[in-house]
């Protein structure tokens, strides 16, 4: 059983809904946010083992810019998903230390062998 804990940062219901699902099925204490502000509030509240985020979120601060101002903190692991991969969002996500990228739509084996990755070098 598995004590890591992940947040979702996900404006999309139905897909942070179906990342919950297969990350608590594979024993990861799992909580998600909708918005940026969620997103650095709750990073800052619960100080998760992984960040799993979108670039674009609901809110005025957008996915990026909170992994930006989280990045700041801590060397936190994120992996961001998104449909923006291939624009400039992409290539300014990419240059954060400790992430890794997977574009949507991506298969949940893809996503798991990512987790794997990061918990698995510390």
């Amino acid at each position: 059983m598995s004590n890591k804990s992940i947040l979702i940062a996900e404006d999309e219901a139905i897909v942070s809904l179906d990342l919950k699902m297969l990350l608590k099925n594979k024993n990861f204490i799992v909580s998600s946010v909708s918005t940026g502000e969620d997103l650095i509030n709750q990073y800052i509240l619960k100080k998760p083992d992984l960040i799993i985020a979108d670039l674009k979120l609901n809110g005025k601060v957008s996915g990026l810019d909170a992994l930006n101002e989280i990045r700041k903190l801590d060397s936190t692991p994120i992996i961001i998903i998104s449909a923006s991969l291939k624009s400039k969002l992409g290539k300014i996500a990419t240059s954060l230390q400790y992430c890794d990228t997977l574009p949507k739509p991506f298969e949940q084996s893809d996503l798991l062998f990512l987790i794997n990755k990061f918990f698995n070098s510390n």
